[in-house]
């Protein structure tokens, strides 16, 4: 589709009516159909999201200067990439803004594997992002962060730093987080508790 023209059909059931009730005078720069959902971008750069049956419609994403050029949405970890004619790139999870970039020209095609995510232009700038940080469970994050951050700090005051013994478990009692444990757990002989290896 090109940028401004307005869909008034698609060749799919029940699609003519849903789709006069979300434009309404909105011109249509985008549309994505998913098994439940049909998501829509317009000219003033919001994406709604229409349900197949009920052509109830929800914004997923807030207002941009420019209009949405692609769009592709992810099942699997529920994110929907969202392609400007800017050039700029926001990713959507839930409705929260997890990333956002700006490449040179128009976005013209986004690709999605395991571990990375590909966008182009129409001027061939590309861009690649490792995703596969949003799939990690919690400790994952943690041995990420124990990785590169080595302290804890709270606005610029240095609060604690972390131990070499120090797992998910310990930071779940301080924090009472639900963390899973990121070591098996052994009882010993006469020890009512477990203790961590």
């Amino acid at each position: 589709m090109t940028s401004g023209a307005s869909v008034r059909c698609v060749n799919v059931k029940k699609t003519l009516t849903q789709l006069m009730i979300v434009e309404r005078g909105k011109t249509v720069t985008s549309l994505l159909k998913t098994k439940t959902h049909f998501y829509v971008g317009f000219v003033n750069g919001r994406v709604s999201s229409l349900k197949h049956q009920s052509g109830f419609e929800k914004n997923v994403t807030p207002p941009h200067p420019h209009p949405v050029t692609t769009l592709r949405y992810y099942k699997t970890q529920n994110i929907l990439v969202v392609g400007y004619a800017d050039g700029s790139l926001k990713a959507w999870q839930d409705n929260i803004l997890l990333f956002t970039t700006r490449l040179h020209g128009s976005i013209q095609g986004i690709v999605w594997n395991d571990k990375f995510i590909y966008a182009v232009t129409d001027l061939g700038d590309y861009w690649r992002r490792n995703i596969s940080i949003l799939s990690e469970d919690a400790c994952g994050l943690m041995r990420r962060m124990r990785k590169y951050v080595p302290v804890l700090s709270k606005g610029e005051r240095k609060t604690s730093t972390f131990s070499r013994g120090h797992t998910s478990l310990e930071l779940a009692r301080k924090r009472r987080y639900s963390y899973c444990l990121t070591r098996k757990p052994t009882a010993t002989k006469g020890d009512a508790h477990a203790k961590v290896r």
